[in-house]
């Protein structure tokens, strides 16, 4: 089965957050679902990630700004993080996540669903985090559903946890590599939590010594099983500038391993990037996808 999900383009209404689900074989249209068939709003932009999707067959989504009445018996699933389940025709919301100011969230364009939902592999935890850099840790099994007084229903809630001040928006994804959680906001460094005995650490183990600018970035991991860890990013320039590629080491991401400004000329030079695009790393080569062109990176 394939999903698809969209919101909206630039915020233009009315517009409905929607999934919609094809069998893979031949693209039959099999099912839809609306986040706010009563009401608006409830885009699923996640800041171009995916949806997640577990072995159990359950598939994850995270809505944006929009309106909100799971709690009262709706079918308004704003700034909530949800479990759908598929019966072959029709989605079922089968659990959520809503945080206590939502509304708040909604009025001032702070999207929850600015980023991606992560599923940390080898848990039933997943995390993401809203447009103003509070994470969010939850037990995939238990949602938490929604309470009107603090957030204190599910595993972690750390407010303000990504960025260095107020005006400083995340749309960042969640990257996880051996007992690390990575989160790139805008105009801040890459961050690394440490996820232990359940709960991430409440400041990051460790920082980069640079700060990606405008929209943060899409983190990816290459390593040999549990060793070799590296951590790609894309750092978009303001200006039309040249986009980096950066790499670092995944278990410190206060070294940084090499970066496409470092050569002499513009010889690792791909262009303006795109924002929000993730580096693919495969058979030893780094797939970089710019606005005008694409960049394959290895060994000499």
């Amino acid at each position: 089965m394939v999903n698809v999900a969209f919101g909206s383009h630039g915020d233009s209404g009315p517009y409905h957050g929607w999934v919609m689900a094809y069998k893979g074989s031949t693209l039959q249209m099999l099912g839809a679902w609306n986040a706010s068939p009563n009401g608006q709003g409830a885009a699923i932009w996640q800041s171009g990630c995916g949806l997640s999707a577990d072995s159990k067959g359950n598939i994850y989504v995270n809505t944006a700004n929009g309106d909100f009445d799971l709690a009262l018996g709706g079918q308004n699933a704003g700034d909530s993080i949800l479990r759908l389940t598929f019966n072959g025709s029709a989605f079922t919301v089968a659990d959520y996540f809503t945080p206590f100011n939502q509304q708040t969230l909604a009025s001032q364009d702070n999207d929850l669903g600015a980023s991606g939902l992560l599923l940390i592999p080898g848990t039933r935890l997943g995390t993401a985090a809203s447009k103003t850099g509070d994470i969010y840790l939850v037990n995939l099994d238990r949602l938490g559903h929604y309470s009107a007084s603090d957030n204190s229903q599910i595993v972690q809630y750390l407010p303000g946890a990504i960025g260095n001040n107020v005006t400083d928006d995340n749309f960042s994804t969640a990257t996880y590599f051996n007992g690390s959680v990575y989160y790139i906001g805008q105009n801040d460094n890459i961050r690394q939590f440490a996820l232990s005995n359940g709960l991430l650490s409440t400041l990051p183990i460790e920082l980069s010594a640079n700060y990606f600018g405008n929209r943060g970035a899409q983190a990816v991991v290459s390593a040999n099983g549990t060793h070799n860890g590296v951590l790609w990013a894309i750092e978009c320039s303001t200006g039309g500038g040249n986009g980096i590629l950066h790499a670092y080491d995944a278990n410190d991401v206060g070294n940084e391993l090499y970066n496409t400004a470092q050569a002499n000329g513009n010889r690792d030079a791909f262009g303006p990037a795109v924002r929000f695009a993730v580096p693919t790393v495969i058979n030893g080569r780094v797939y970089v996808g710019g606005q005008n062109q694409l960049a394959i990176f290895g060994d000499l």
